[in-house]
């Protein structure tokens, strides 16, 4: 990684105190710039902070940690915090390397994907207007339409001319701007749930420049955005897009799997286990057609009468153990069970993520703003601190 660090050289002086006769207070050493190797580039300001105080810190920016030793003549001074942060710049310019590597990759998916879904959105009945409108259309447009807006935001916030479908245009400018304006929580305009948009401003090492910035925006929504169990119309998405059989576009060894290798497997439902579900609910006659000669429409018309019994036995997998959904104090308790359904890019578990949703939420600190270090004890399964609380 070539972004610049703000590092500091610190010029330290070292000296015995040599205690004069008992009770007598000890000599105040004299801190001599001279005497210091290297104090001699030291600016005039910086000398004398050094002989008042016997330190200074000089602010320079450099490519990388170990330049300040390397250009400044000065005997090398280790901390753990120096360790720390050149390990966290090795693994940043490793993991920029592999992300670089998977950008296009990534987009080729996407616009394989949207292709598919626009051939089986063209050949689905005519939608009927009022009352005469038929549920198992209605609904098999609604899943397919879903997922062809899904992709194009995600195909979007890549690159701005990746194409949307006319009838989700509007939702897909919609959602591809508020990801962009990452401005505080709004109704999502793709799932109409509440989404943190501020989470989607471009940092650390994303904001290198704007191709690197437009994958970090496109990969968090893709992480960040669930398709619902609890959804008659997501689960009918998710479904298709598994027998489509473009999972291993994205997920063989794409970001997927890229993320996967660094911080473990996700934490929610994956294309696997949506595809052992679909292999004991729906009939042979009619998953076999997505494999070998898709016939659009009509095939996603079979499925959907198979979407309840989708549904109740997807429930029955594992909960998520983490989620980046909306929840109020009283949905909190049932957030599993709400949030629960796939991601095209999992997302990683990290047990500081369990222990902030729930130490952040009122039914877990009784009312207080901020949880304190004894409702983090509790968690962590300490008696004493459950007493004390």
């Amino acid at each position: 990684m070539r972004a610049r660090l703000l590092a500091c050289t610190i010029v330290c002086a070292f000296f015995l105190v040599i205690t004069g006769p008992a009770g007598a207070e000890p000599e105040k050493p004299a801190f001599n710039p001279a005497k210091i190797k290297g104090a001699e580039k030291l600016s005039e300001d910086a000398k004398k902070i050094l002989r008042e105080n016997g330190l200074v810190i000089m602010p320079k920016e450099y490519r990388q940690i170990f330049e300040v030793y390397e250009y400044s003549g000065l005997p090398n001074y280790i901390t753990v915090d120096s360790v720390i942060e050149t390990f966290r710049v090795i693994f940043e310019e490793c993991l920029s390397l592999q992300e670089r590597g998977v950008i296009g990759q990534l987009e080729e998916g996407l616009r394989k994907i949207h292709d598919t879904v626009t051939q089986i959105v063209a050949s689905l009945p005519a939608q009927q207007p009022g009352e005469n409108a038929d549920k198992n259309t209605q609904l098999a447009r609604e899943a397919v339409l879903f997922l062809s807006a899904y992709t194009s935001i995600a195909g979007k916030l890549l690159d701005n001319t990746f194409p949307a479908n006319a009838a989700v245009k509007k939702t897909v400018d919609n959602e591809v701007q508020m990801i962009k304006e990452a401005k505080g929580i709004k109704a999502s305009p793709l799932t109409g749930r509440p989404r943190d948009y501020s989470r989607f401003k471009v940092r650390g090492k994303y904001t290198q420049d704007e191709e690197i910035a437009r994958y970090f925006r496109s990969v968090f929504f893709l992480s960040r955005t669930t398709f619902h169990v609890e959804s008659k119309r997501e689960t009918l998405a998710a479904v298709v897009l598994n027998l489509a059989a473009k999972w291993g576009v994205l997920d063989k060894e794409g970001p997927g799997k890229l993320y996967e290798k660094i911080f473990g497997k996700p934490d929610d439902l994956t294309a696997d286990d949506y595809e052992r579900t679909i292999e004991k609910i729906v009939p042979w006659e009619v998953s076999m057609p997505w494999v070998n000669n898709l016939e659009k429409g009509k095939d996603v018309l079979l499925l959907v009468k198979h979407v309840k019994p989708l549904q109740e036995e997807l429930r029955k997998l594992p909960d998520p153990r983490t989620t980046d959904e909306w929840f109020t104090p009283e949905e909190f308790p049932d957030w599993p069970g709400l949030s629960k359904g796939l991601r095209l890019i999992g997302a990683a578990y990290l047990p500081d993520e369990e222990l902030l949703l729930k130490t952040s939420a009122a039914l877990y600190t009784k009312g207080r703003v901020l949880p304190s270090g004894l409702d983090v004890g509790v968690l962590l399964g300490h008696e004493r601190a459950k007493t004390l609380l």
